[in-house]
């Protein structure tokens, strides 16, 4: 059976399984197996969420660039895979994303590397072929190029950041 309603809520019941977790384990109960089980589950499970939310945490209070930007996102998607409930990471998560998103298609920020081959030879090649999350940096990289250029290709810009916004909302804004 199940405890009467609101029990599980009671403090003075989860002290009492706690301390019963603690216990001897008797072989030849089978509801004090069970309960092992159960407690261990719910154990690792907390402790599992708490790990989560301590590098959720850990994330949000350092000042975040364009390089966390993956990071970010796969503690988003962890976020939502682990059925924690915690709208306000979530939300912040979200917004992080949006900002960085948002900095790099205004050309805020980026990476310095040299590339071989024309600038605009290298966009046209990177906007003929389906980009994918990993693609994400190389398509800031080449938008802030472009915009740094002097003379800029409006058709090329508005290609580009039209692709960098695809990106960010297919693979990192589900």
């Amino acid at each position: 059976g199940s405890p009467p309603a609101g029990l599980e809520e009671d403090p003075s019941f989860v002290s009492a399984m706690s301390a019963l977790s603690k216990s001897d384990v008797c072989a030849s109960s089978r509801w004090r197996c069970d309960f092992d089980q159960h407690w261990a589950w719910l154990s690792s499970t907390c402790a599992e969420w708490s790990e989560l939310e301590a590098r959720i945490k850990q994330a949000l209070d350092k000042k975040s660039t364009d390089e966390d930007f993956l990071m970010l996102s796969a503690l988003l998607k962890e976020l939502r895979a682990s059925n924690v409930i915690n709208p306000e990471f979530e939300s912040a998560l979200s917004a992080r994303l949006q900002y960085i998103a948002r900095a790099s298609v205004s050309g805020q920020s980026g990476g310095d590397e040299e590339e071989e081959g024309g600038l605009e030879d290298r966009i046209r090649m990177a906007l003929s072929r389906e980009s994918t999350e990993e693609d994400l940096h190389m398509l800031k990289k080449l938008l802030k190029e472009l915009r740094s250029a002097g003379e800029v290709d409006t058709d090329l810009e508005s290609a580009l950041a039209e692709r960098l916004r695809y990106v960010v909302e297919r693979y990192f804004l589900i």
